[in-house]
């Protein structure tokens, strides 16, 4: 039974210890957080990272993202020189892309219209050889080509050919 209570009696004598021994005082409070917002962190660079610090009676101001950060005048003019650069070599990009495009239509409308005056050239001839044939083909079935506006040189003006006879039907 004894070894049963020990265990209760020591954690009784381990409490009885924690607490003030007079009983006057009170025991010691703890403080709680009396701030209600979140612990900001502030930091401190090293030796290292820290450089002379610019002392100006003016509020410094806000740098937005959007706003580009005040540059000396040396960076100034080299960026303007930079984008005038750039500009130029745009410009001269352009005329040369410009000058290529140009000769390429050039190339294509010429050889549009090479195309075109050889397709109209080859309907010609075949306009002609359709009028010497229709006109032979009329000669043979003695008709008169004269009106077709055809000058045949195998045959004679004055000699109009015969229809063909068939003996079967005389």
């Amino acid at each position: 039974m004894f070894r049963q209570l020990l265990p209760f009696l020591l954690i009784l004598l381990w409490r009885s210890e924690a607490r003030p021994q007079s009983e006057g005082d009170e025991p010691i409070p703890i403080s709680k957080d009396t701030l209600s917002r979140r612990p900001v962190y502030k930091h401190v660079p090293s030796e290292f990272a820290r450089g002379q610090i610019e002392q100006t009676t003016q509020k410094p101001k806000r740098r937005h993202r959007h706003r580009p950060s005040n540059y000396d005048d040396a960076y100034e003019r080299q960026m303007d020189q930079w984008r005038q650069q750039r500009k130029q070599a745009d410009a001269a990009r352009k005329a040369q892309y410009d000058q290529y495009y140009q000769q390429y239509f050039d190339r294509m409308r010429q050889y549009a219209v090479n195309v075109h005056v050889n397709r109209y050239n080859q309907l010609l001839k075949q306009q002609a050889d359709e009028k010497v044939r229709f006109a032979k083909n009329m000669e043979e079935f003695g008709l008169r080509s004269s009106a077709l506006g055809v000058d045949r040189e195998d045959v004679d003006a004055s000699v109009v050919s015969q229809r063909p006879n068939s003996s079967i039907w005389r």
